[in-house]
């Protein structure tokens, strides 16, 4: 039996083989599922001898894929099934998505398979970025500066460091500074009192240079953030997201807050927080709607925080849904013809992947999409 410290390329290549052959075991397939995890972007090939070209080895993969759909007793013919996948189906979708990155066939060469992408009029995924609006007026354009001491604002450095934002020192004026990731950008950054913030694509963050003397720790946000809070008992930390208010009180949580959607939803991970006066406990998520009522519910945090760690998880949602996504992370704007209102979908998908790898496996499923210039026509 093989075992699971096998990390030479040569042995998983012999996995992905035995895959597209189907006589993978169990086990070799765990293995070889992790080692994807592990090392996204590795150049692994499958033996060409048994694909011929990148658009079979699509299909045989895409094949795969679709044999593992499970589809619920009792649904109605009239509607579109619902698609779920088991964690390791999950991960065959991850491989799917990744077939031209990956498992390319050994006579593609990278610069054939990226004039092939262009060629289609591909959409490359978001990367982190950000841009800083100081309390002056001027702005940072974050990720086109080096690392390093960017300004001194009122007594207070502000540190790109390792790619992330930090506030060093303190002050007793209070200034404001916002944070504004587009579409297709992510950050992360170090509030002054130390609680780290993960901005999504196309969210915002106001909040204090300095926390100093101010008997609440108060920041605005749009959009969509995650928060691991230094928690200080003597000066609570809020979120204020549109109407709604979040409480820390040792906590890490997950705020979206985005216009398109229909409320506003915390996620709590860890700790305890307060949304408006209602305390949650870890695992459970608020939802308020326009009508100011929250509605509670236990859920599994990592569907909501796989973002984070660059992931779209996709727990039953409806291919709306997905798309508000796709739109936020590939800046690519959504046009639908016909409706996909009764379809939803399961699985995980790698922000790294192009925007067409996506594309190949919904319309496997039968979601049609075209992208045409920088617009993704949706059809059933």
């Amino acid at each position: 039996m093989e075992q699971g410290q096998h990390k030479d390329v040569a042995y998983f290549e012999q996995l992905a083989d035995r895959l597209l052959k189907g006589t993978i075991t169990p086990e070799q397939r765990q293995q070889l599922d992790q080692w994807y995890m592990e090392h996204v972007g590795a150049d692994a090939q499958i033996p060409s001898v048994y694909v011929h070209s990148e658009k079979e080895h699509e299909q045989v993969l895409l094949e795969k894929l679709k044999n593992r759909l499970v589809v619920p007793s009792g649904k109605s013919a009239r509607h579109r099934p619902l698609f779920l996948w088991t964690a390791t189906a999950a991960a065959c979708l991850l491989l799917a998505l990744l077939v031209t990155e990956i498992f390319k066939p050994a006579n593609i060469s990278k610069t054939e398979n990226k004039s092939r992408l262009t060629a289609l009029g591909d959409l490359a995924p978001g990367h982190a970025g950000a841009v800083l609006h100081l309390s002056n007026g001027s702005t940072l354009v974050l990720d086109s500066i080096e690392d390093g001491t960017l300004i001194n604002q009122d007594g207070i450095q502000i540190v790109k460091e390792n790619g992330q934002l930090k506030y060093i020192g303190t002050s007793d004026k209070v200034v404001y500074n916002d944070i504004v990731t587009q579409r297709g950008r992510q950050w992360k950054m170090t509030l002054p009192d130390g609680t780290e913030v993960w901005l999504n694509a196309q969210s915002s963050l106001h909040y204090p240079i300095s926390f100093k003397g101010q008997k609440e720790r108060i920041v605005q946000l749009t959009g969509e953030a995650y928060f691991k809070v230094a928690h200080n008992a003597m000066q609570p930390f809020k979120v204020l997201a549109g109407k709604t208010v979040i409480e820390d009180i040792g906590t890490a949580f997950n705020v979206n807050a985005y216009q398109d959607e229909p409320g506003i939803v915390t996620t709590l991970v860890e700790g305890v927080v307060k949304v408006d006066d209602i305390l949650l406990k870890p695992g459970q998520q608020a939802s308020q709607g326009s009508d100011g009522q929250i509605k509670l519910q236990m859920v599994n945090t990592s569907d909501y925080t796989a973002w984070v760690n660059g992931q779209l998880s996709l727990d039953n949602v409806t291919v709306k849904e997905l798309m508000r996504q796709l739109s936020r992370w590939y800046d690519v704007d959504i046009i639908y013809k016909g409706d996909v209102s009764n379809i939803r979908l399961g699985g995980l998908i790698d922000k790294k992947v192009y925007l067409s790898d996506i594309i190949s496996v919904l319309n496997a499923y039968g979601i049609h999409l075209k992208l045409v210039d920088n617009t993704l026509i949706v059809s059933p």
